[in-house]
């Protein structure tokens, strides 16, 4: 016995409501279903057998917007974390430019600050 959570939308009446609890528990499969109007979601116990898509299916079929509550968190989920890697990523090309580029600045300097060259001064301007 499985559970499943949908949202529902248009359940303005109490009518709506039982047509909402007529149309799952008519589904074979499915053993019972509690709609909570104030939160607008249908829960429904039912079989291993039934495929969570043909419940959505069937509510939709009678007119409803519906949507499983899981997959919004999920879905939200995966937009953030999405997001947290693609900032790691440009931090990460940042950082490694960044190294990049000090490094050959500094063996592109190190004759000069090591004395071994004058820095890109005219020749009539250094002191030999």
């Amino acid at each position: 016995m499985e559970t499943l959570t949908l949202k529902v939308s248009g359940l303005e009446s109490e009518e709506r409501v039982a047509l909402v609890e007529k149309t799952l528990t008519q589904i074979s499969g499915v053993k019972d279903c509690k709609v909570d109007t104030f939160t607008e979601e249908a829960t429904i116990h039912h079989s291993r057998k039934v495929a969570p898509e043909s419940l959505q299916k069937a509510l939709e079929k009678a007119g409803f917007l519906v949507y499983p509550i899981h997959d919004q968190v999920n879905a939200a989920f995966n937009s953030a974390e999405q997001q947290r890697r693609q900032a790691a990523r440009r931090v990460a090309a940042k950082l490694l430019l960044g190294a990049v580029v000090s490094v050959l600045l500094v063996v592109g300097h190190a004759r000069v600050l090591l004395g071994f060259e004058t820095a890109w001064i005219p020749g009539w301007l250094a002191c030999r």
